[in-house]
């Protein structure tokens, strides 16, 4: 796996019929009759009884329960009004496609799907394929591009709750299971990225923040690991009042420490101090280094040098430097003179801009 490939997930395979109808459940709800979004329904209670309809996977669902389970609130005859008022609806915006709702006899109803598409049982699919046979990593992966979003993300009824949760959980497991297989072939970045989607849907599993930071160190960026804890741990410190746990922190620690050493200078010892030469001796000369460039653009600066050397010769010097003599290279000094002290000066000024 070079890395999860995010999409809106597809219906059945390239070479089947396109579905004449679809329901995407995952993000805000979608549904399409053929080609077109199904009519907008006169209550978002109809959406929901074809969700709930589509979850229960072609099996017959008690009505009873179905009208209990959308209208809480109303009492016996006036929630199985509603329901029917509904049904009637969802028939009318079905059109060609009515025909799926299935009554047998008028206690229970279903909702056939041979031909259609639903991307929640897509996606329930794929996990159980990953569970129980080869190519687990490619089901895993074809789950994962199903999940755009929470189970019916614009639905606040309180069934919807544990079906989006199980959801959740279902997913995360994918990622951190498409994680893990990419950091034992040494692909950090796909284990990374696998990582963030997984934390991204549940901010606060802490396995799966200690899982992301250790992927990416392992792949050469341990300042956006360091970076990923501060975050955890400034998100735990305003939303809860708590502190990442132990085993987080510990983890934070070593990363934070291996970075530090490996961005710390080597200390190379310095060489030994040569032993004082005996007195009397004259002192080694050490020879100037050799000048990177010549100096440029300082011929008046360097003419006033070999002007003090010169009259430095000739016993001038406290009067050129009392201004009693101008900055001059007098006649009297030597033309090779003149040129080794050219010379030496612009030696001297290259050594010392390397410095």
């Amino acid at each position: 796996m070079s890395g999860i490939r995010l999409g809106a997930g597809s219906a059945p395979d390239g070479g089947a019929p396109a579905a004449t109808l679809e329901l995407r459940l995952f993000g805000p709800m979608e549904a399409r009759v053929g080609s077109e979004p199904m009519p907008r329904l006169r209550t978002r209670r109809g959406l929901w009884l074809l969700a709930l309809l589509a979850l229960r996977a072609g099996r017959q669902v008690d009505r009873d329960w179905l009208t209990g389970t959308l209208w809480p609130e109303s009492d016996e005859a006036r929630g199985r009004r509603s329901f029917r008022q509904t049904l009637y609806d969802l028939r009318a915006a079905l059109g060609a496609e009515a025909y799926r709702l299935e009554a047998e006899g008028s206690r229970t109803l279903r909702l056939e799907l041979s031909g259609a598409f639903v991307d929640v049982l897509a996606f329930d699919a794929a996990v159980a394929r990953s569970r129980t046979g080869p190519g687990e990593l490619a089901a895993l992966e074809g789950a994962v591009r199903l999940y755009r979003g929470p189970l019916l993300e614009d639905c606040a009824e309180e069934w919807a709750l544990p079906e989006r949760r199980q959801r959740e959980q279902a997913y995360q497991a994918a990622l951190a299971a498409l994680a893990a297989a990419a950091m034992q072939r040494g692909e950090h970045d796909a284990a990374a990225s696998a990582l963030q989607l997984a934390v991204a849907a549940d901010p606060y599993r802490e396995d799966l923040q200690r899982a992301l930071m250790e992927a990416l160190a392992e792949g050469g960026s341990p300042a956006a690991a360091l970076l990923v804890y501060r975050e955890f741990r400034a998100r735990l410190a305003r939303e809860m009042a708590a502190e990442p746990s132990e085993e987080t922190q510990q983890l934070f620690q070593r990363l934070r420490d291996a970075t530090r050493a490996r961005a710390r200078p080597s200390h190379r010892p310095r060489p030994a101090a040569a032993a004082p030469a005996p007195p009397g001796t004259a002192p080694t000369p050490v020879p100037l280094p050799v000048p990177l460039t010549a100096l440029v653009g300082r011929e008046e600066e360097v003419d006033r040098l070999v002007a003090l050397l010169g009259a430095s010769r000739s016993g001038r010097a406290e009067e050129w430097k009392s201004g009693r003599s101008g900055p001059v290279v007098h006649s009297s000094t030597p033309p090779l003179f003149r040129s080794s002290a050219r010379s030496a000066v612009s030696t001297a000024g290259s050594a010392w801009c390397r410095r």
